[in-house]
C-alpha cells in the first residue's frame, strides 16, 4: 500500500483496509450472478487476446499510438455480443484503467494527499466530515 492515496487517506482517518488480490476474484454478470469458471475463462481469454493485438499495434506505430487509442481500434475491430463487451469493459477496467491510472501523476507525501482529500470530501459533504485531531 506504499505510496497509495487512498491508503493514506485511511490510515488518516483510521478505516481498516484489506488486501486486494486480482488473482482471487468473483466476476459478476450484469444481473449480478457470479461467472462460472467457464465463463471467468473466456472472458479472460478475450482479454488477453485484445491486450496482444494491442501490443502487436502498438508495436506496428513505432509506440506512438496511445494505449488507449489501440484498445479503442482494435475493440471495435472485434465481434462481440452486449454481454461479451461489458465482460471486456470491466477486464479493461480492472486490469489497465486501475492499474495505469495514477501513472503520470507526481508523488505526492501523505499529508499532502489527506489534506487534499479532506478538502475535497469537505466541500462536498460540508460540516458531516470532520476533520481527525493530529496525533
Amino acid at each position: 500500500m506504499r505510496d497509495n492515496p487512498v491508503a493514506a487517506l485511511a490510515k488518516r482517518l483510521n478505516v481498516a483496509t484489506v488486501a486486494t488480490n486480482y488473482d482471487s476474484m468473483t466476476l459478476y454478470d450484469d444481473d449480478g450472478t457470479a461467472l462460472d469458471d467457464t465463463q471467468r475463462r473466456a472472458a479472460e481469454q478475450r482479454f488477453r487476446a485484445l491486450m496482444r493485438a494491442v501490443d502487436a499495434l502498438r508495436e506496428e506505430s513505432d509506440g506512438d499510438a496511445s494505449l488507449a487509442s489501440a484498445i479503442a481500434r482494435v475493440r471495435d475491430q472485434v465481434a462481440m455480443n452486449t454481454k461479451q463487451q461489458h465482460m471486456l469493459d470491466i477486464s479493461i477496467n480492472t486490469m489497465v484503467e486501475h492499474e495505469y491510472a495514477a501513472a503520470e501523476l507526481e508523488p505526492k507525501g501523505d499529508a499532502e494527499v489527506v489534506g487534499e482529500a479532506m478538502s475535497v470530501l469537505q466541500r462536498l459533504y460540508g460540516d458531516a466530515i470532520r476533520l481527525p485531531s493530529s496525533r
